[in-house]
């Protein structure tokens, strides 16, 4: 007799949007709707800062041109922003007086299991995931939830 082995979690729909065809306000109505239909135990105002930020700092940073993928499959929730610019992420002291940014990176170091980035020929790539998004950042991930 085989023993019986569980199907791998169904990946949910990735949702793929760019700049020029959808709006800053837009991508997060619609990475709001996504969280709430494939991973409903995720920490969206976590994501949503979080994937509002890789955005943000690829339109300002780059050409303005981006790309974000969103998807959730075995247990993990990854976002990956892509622009065309090749210089990599510079975290750098927050500018708390001039408003000029800084915090960015940090915060998304902190709400998310994993930050990462990877340059390339036409540009780079920013990774953000959440393993088992339902469970506080930091933590060990449980059985994938969702």
């Amino acid at each position: 007799m085989t023993p019986h082995r569980p199907h791998p979690p169904q990946a949910a729909p990735a949702v793929v949007l760019e700049a020029g065809v959808t709006s800053l306000a837009g991508m997060r109505r619609i990475v709001g709707e996504y969280l709430d239909q494939a991973c409903p135990g995720a920490d969206r105002g976590a994501v949503l800062l979080v994937v509002t930020e890789l955005v943000t700092n690829a339109a300002r940073h780059a050409t303005g041109w981006w790309r974000l993928s969103l998807r959730a499959d075995y247990g993990v929730l990854t976002a990956e922003v892509e622009d065309h610019s090749t210089e990599p992420p510079r975290p750098r002291a927050p500018d708390n007086t001039t408003g000029t940014g800084g915090l960015g990176w940090h915060i998304a170091e902190r709400l998310t299991s994993e930050l990462r980035y990877l340059v390339h020929e036409h540009g780079k790539t920013v990774w953000a995931s959440w393993a088992d998004p339902g469970a506080p950042p930091g933590s060990t991930p449980s059985s994938g939830r969702y």
